[in-house]
C-alpha cells in the first residue's frame, strides 16, 4: 500500500481530515484557505473549490511548473500514492466480481424452478391468492420441499397457533398413503397423520423447521417477527423465512392508509434483512378486492410491495366449470386441473408462466400435473 495523501503532503503543506477528504491549509494556486481537497486516503484527485482548478498529481505538478512554483523536493513527493479509494456506496463496474457462493434455493415444483430459476439468496418473493384459494397449502409444501433440498426453514403464520399449523404440516410431509381416515362426531370423514410416519417426521424434521411463538403477548408486532427471524437465522442457521401474512400483524396506526404504510416499510425491512442474513423471505399477502388482468397489481398494498419484490406468485383455486371452459379454449392441459400458480414477476431471469396443479385433499398437498407425483420426502428412508 502506497504512502497517504497525509503522509505525502505533510512536510510540504499543512492539512486536515474533514469528513472524507483531506484539505490543505492553503491553496498553492489562489492561496485560498482550506479550498484544496484530495478525496480519498490514497488519492491523486483533488479541486479546490475557490479557483476551480481540478485535476490528478500530474495536472497538479504541470501547474505549478508553469506558475514557477515548482520545487525541488515536490518532484517525486508522490511517487508511493496509490490510487484513490472508491468512495463508500459506490462500485467500480469493471472490477467488481460477483460472489461465486450464492445459494439458490430449490422450490421442489420442477416447472416453477425452471421458470425462477429457484429462489435466489437476498431476495424477496410475494405470494398472494384468495382465502381458500391454496397459498398457505403452497407454503407449507414450498417449506417442506426446501427442507427436503437441506434448507433450514423459519416460518411466521399469523392464522394458525402451532397445534394447527403441525397437524396441517405433518399431513402435508405425510402424504396419502400415510394418512388414516376417522369419522368426528358430526359425521364427517377426516385424516390424522398414521403414528409409525408420524415419529419418523419428527425425526427427519428435528430442529430444520422453526415456527414463530404467537402465543406470547406482543407476538404479531412486526418488530418481533423480525427479531424472531434474526434470532431463527442465527441460532438454528434457517436460510428461507416465511411470513404467513401481513394482513394478521399489528397495525399500530389504527388507520387503513397507515397500515399499508406499515406494509410497504414492513417489505423493505424484510428485504433488508434477506439481503443482510443471505437468506430468502416468501411473504403471504392478500389480494385486492378490485381484481385486474394484472396479477402483481391485485396485490393488496401499495404498488411498492410488488415492485421491490424478486418474483411474484399467486395461487388461484379454479371450478369445474371454469376448467371445463378453459380445457376447451386449450388454455389447460389437463382437466384435473384444481388449482394454478402465475408466476407474474421473474427478475432475475425474466421468465413467466402459468403452473397446473391437482389438489389431493387427504394430506392436502397440491400435486404438478400431469404426473401428480407425490414428493417422498426423506422421513420414509427412516421406515
Amino acid at each position: 500500500m502506497g504512502k497517504t495523501i497525509e503522509q505525502a503532503t505533510k512536510h510540504i503543506w499543512r492539512g486536515q481530515w474533514l469528513d472524507n477528504f483531506y484539505a490543505l491549509e492553503k491553496c498553492p494556486f489562489c492561496g485560498d484557505a482550506w479550498t484544496l481537497r484530495f478525496y480519498g486516503k490514497h488519492s491523486y484527485v483533488w479541486e479546490c473549490k475557490s479557483c476551480g482548478r481540478s485535476g490528478g498529481i500530474g495536472e497538479m505538478l504541470g501547474m505549478l511548473k508553469e506558475q514557477g512554483k515548482m520545487r525541488p523536493e515536490l518532484e517525486r513527493l508522490f511517487d508511493d500514492v496509490s490510487a484513490p479509494d472508491v468512495p463508500e456506496g459506490l462500485i467500480v463496474l469493471s472490477t467488481h466480481r460477483p460472489r461465486t457462493n450464492v445459494k439458490v434455493l430449490a422450490t421442489g415444483f420442477h416447472v416453477i424452478d425452471q421458470i425462477t430459476g429457484g429462489l435466489k439468496e437476498g431476495a424477496l418473493t410475494i405470494l398472494s391468492g384468495e382465502q381458500r384459494h391454496g397459498k398457505s397449502t403452497f407454503a407449507g409444501q414450498l417449506a417442506l420441499n426446501a427442507i427436503q433440498d437441506g434448507t433450514k426453514v423459519g416460518f411466521y403464520s399469523g392464522e394458525l397457533e402451532a397445534d394447527e399449523f403441525q397437524r396441517w404440516v405433518y399431513g402435508q410431509c405425510a402424504g396419502s398413503q400415510w394418512m388414516n381416515p376417522y369419522v368426528d362426531r358430526f359425521g364427517v370423514t377426516r385424516y390424522f397423520v398414521d403414528d409409525f410416519a408420524k415419529s419418523r417426521i419428527e425425526q427427519w424434521l428435528g430442529d430444520s423447521f422453526i415456527l414463530h411463538d404467537n402465543s406470547y403477548m406482543k407476538s404479531s408486532e412486526k418488530n418481533n417477527i423480525l427479531k424472531s427471524f434474526v434470532r431463527m437465522r442465527r441460532q438454528y442457521d434457517c436460510k428461507l423465512f416465511f411470513a404467513d401474512n401481513l394482513m394478521t400483524m399489528k397495525n399500530d396506526s389504527g388507520t387503513e392508509s397507515g397500515f399499508w404504510r406499515e406494509q410497504s416499510k414492513m417489505v423493505g425491512e424484510l428485504i433488508d434483512f434477506a439481503q443482510q442474513e443471505n437468506c430468502h423471505v416468501i411473504l403471504v399477502a392478500h389480494p385486492k378486492k378490485e381484481k385486474t388482468d394484472d396479477y402483481n397489481k391485485n396485490v393488496a398494498g401499495s404498488q411498492e410491495v410488488t415492485q421491490r419484490a424478486s418474483f411474484v406468485m399467486t395461487v388461484e383455486r379454479l371450478n369445474s366449470k371454469l376448467v371445463e371452459l378453459l380445457y376447451s379454449k386449450g388454455e389447460l392441459k389437463s382437466r384435473e386441473t384444481t388449482n394454478v400458480v402465475h408466476v407474474s414477476k421473474n427478475r432475475i431471469h425474466g421468465d413467466e408462466g402459468m403452473i397446473e396443479m391437482a389438489f389431493e385433499p387427504k394430506s392436502k398437498r397440491l400435486l404438478e400435473l400431469p404426473d401428480k407425483k407425490e414428493i417422498r420426502y426423506g422421513w420414509e428412508d427412516l421406515c
